[in-house]
């Protein structure tokens, strides 16, 4: 019988546990704090407080320690005065008592008692899978800026001059089986076409290379003329080629036959009117809580069918080495979240969902 190790867990459970005629330990929550300065993070823990109260005779310990070890009552609150007994001798002999595993508590010069709960216990199932750390400040780099020597503007004349060649050819080309009649004038004309583009173009490039090292308002005024240039470039020999191909349709038709293909006709597709859930859907679990040892979760599944969970259940396959305990479980997400909402106002809030 290890009574140390049976506070922790009864102070994990609820908020007070009594050592009879001697005085009762009493926990606080205490809510998860970032520090902004220290770049710490304290997850959620309880505070452990002792008050001397020799009047209160509340046998919580002792029927819990019956219970679970199987001893008779009798012989359990012997045990439990005898230990009791060990902590008022020590501490008026030594100034305090040490629980293995749990604390220390040390009596003031006032009278009163001063309880130091051991850094490495969490007794606050809301900080579950959580621990306390420490950030390091983040230090940021000065960087230098450097400067870069302006870019000379790379021309796309060619690539211009390219597309514009490739519209002219596919034009000619195309007139040649449409309107052969007019071929040798649209061929004269692309490539007079061609080579008058090319002239001016290479004439606004020369020029504006010749600049390049001007205040940055003239050569960004100078770029916008040189776009414009080309684009109405671009737009007339556009417009010429159109002309041209205008004229020769007036006396040849070219007729393009196309044949539709017959479209099938698809089934109508029924929407699924079952409510049911599908096989193998996912479920919704509302975890109770969770444990190392799969004895302890299954106590608390019983401990919760007693309490009016007839559906509580402990999920086969454990998590990380936790074995998850469920009040119940649902197929649809709307009811599980209700019956979530309930159970965190009416049983303990940080209850959750898991999907399965």
């Amino acid at each position: 019988m290890n009574i140390e190790k049976d506070l922790i867990y009864l102070l994990t459970i609820q908020d007070k546990v009594v050592l009879a005629g001697f005085g009762y330990f009493s926990t606080e929550q205490v809510s998860a704090e970032i520090h902004p300065v220290h770049h710490t993070f304290e997850a959620p823990s309880k505070k452990v407080t002792f008050t001397s109260d020799e009047t209160n005779f509340d046998n919580t310990l002792v029927n819990y320690l019956s219970t679970t070890y199987n001893t008779p009552k009798a012989e359990t609150i012997n045990i439990v005065n005898n230990y009791i007994s060990e902590v008022r001798t020590n501490i008026e002999k030594f100034g305090r008592f040490i629980f293995e595993g749990f604390g220390v508590l040390t009596k003031n010069e006032d009278g009163g008692y001063n309880f130091e709960l051991n850094n490495d216990i969490n007794l606050s199932v809301e900080a579950f899978g959580m621990e306390n750390f420490t950030s390091p400040a983040i230090k940021r780099e000065k960087v230098e800026p450097t400067q870069q020597a302006p870019k000379k503007r790379k021309s796309k004349a060619w690539l211009v001059i390219l597309i514009i060649f490739v519209i002219l050819t596919g034009a000619a080309v195309a007139s040649w089986f449409v309107f052969p009649d007019y071929v040798k004038k649209g061929m004269y004309y692309a490539e007079n076409q061609y080579y008058s583009i090319k002239d001016k173009i290479f004439s606004k490039d020369k020029k504006t290379d010749s600049k390049i090292d001007a205040k940055d308002d003239k050569k960004s005024e100078k770029k916008k003329s040189s776009k414009k240039d080309v684009k109405n470039i671009l737009e007339g020999a556009f417009n010429e080629v159109v002309d041209t191909l205008n004229k020769a349709l007036k006396k040849d038709t070219l007729k393009v036959n196309i044949e539709e293909k017959p479209v099938k006709n698809n089934p109508p597709v029924t929407p699924n009117t079952n409510n049911q859930a599908p096989i193998g859907s996912k479920m919704y679990y509302i975890v109770a809580g969770s444990f190392k040892s799969m004895e302890n979760g299954q106590r608390y599944v019983d401990e919760l069918k007693t309490k009016g969970y007839p559906n509580a259940l402990m999920l086969d396959n454990p998590q990380n080495g936790f074995y998850t305990v469920a009040y119940c479980a649902y197929a649809d997400k709307q009811t599980a979240d209700q019956e979530l909402k309930r159970i965190n106002d009416k049983e303990q809030k940080g209850s959750w969902i898991i999907c399965r």
